[in-house]
């Protein structure tokens, strides 16, 4: 009978902690509204706030915007999503990152706009991958580019609709673009 209560307690305090764990964990997941909204209010409004164009004005004139120190809005949910599951798949993800997993090791043109520290800027670019979740840190544009390359157009040559048309990359691409899930808002 002695050997039974810490059997039981070990048990218990076994399913305390994975009950505990699993809520915690559930407690942890990052949400627009909960974590990347105040990150964007912080480091990311004097540039890219209500009063500057939208990514549709923005291309239309780059040169004027630049000069007047404004680039697209991200100060909603919804232009934000533009650079996550939108036209400008990716370059959200290409600008914030540090360039870490780089051989060159060169960071994104924001990546030192996340914080005023590096403890800082890290924890807030993991909070951006977490929220996102598949982080690649290329434009559509540069995806397009590699795809559309003599070896990889080679290897996709083969590859079929299912129906027994070889798709192009823009149609690969767009593809991808439908799976590619909006993170919580």
């Amino acid at each position: 009978m002695s050997n039974v209560a810490p059997r039981v307690a070990a048990f218990l305090f076994t399913m305390f902690f994975a009950v505990n764990y699993s809520f915690a964990s559930e407690m942890k997941s990052v949400t627009y509204e909960k974590d990347i909204k105040k990150v964007v209010e912080v480091w990311c409004l004097d540039c890219h706030g209500s009063d500057a164009p939208t990514m549709e004005e923005y291309v239309k004139d780059r040169e004027k915007y630049h000069e007047l120190g404004k680039y697209p809005r991200v100060d909603t949910y919804e232009y934000l999503m533009v650079f996550i599951n939108g036209e400008h798949i990716g370059a959200l993800t290409k600008r914030l990152d540090d360039g870490k997993a780089r051989e060159d090791h060169a960071q994104g043109s924001m990546y030192v706009y996340l914080g005023n520290t590096e403890d800082l800027r890290q924890a807030n670019l993991k909070l951006f991958k977490d929220w996102i979740g598949n982080w690649v840190p290329k434009a559509i544009h540069e995806i397009k580019e590699e795809m559309e390359s003599d070896w990889l157009s080679s290897v996709l040559e083969g590859t079929s609709d299912g129906e027994g048309e070889t798709q192009s990359v823009d149609d690969i691409l767009d593809d991808i673009r439908k799976d590619i899930t909006a993170p919580e808002k």
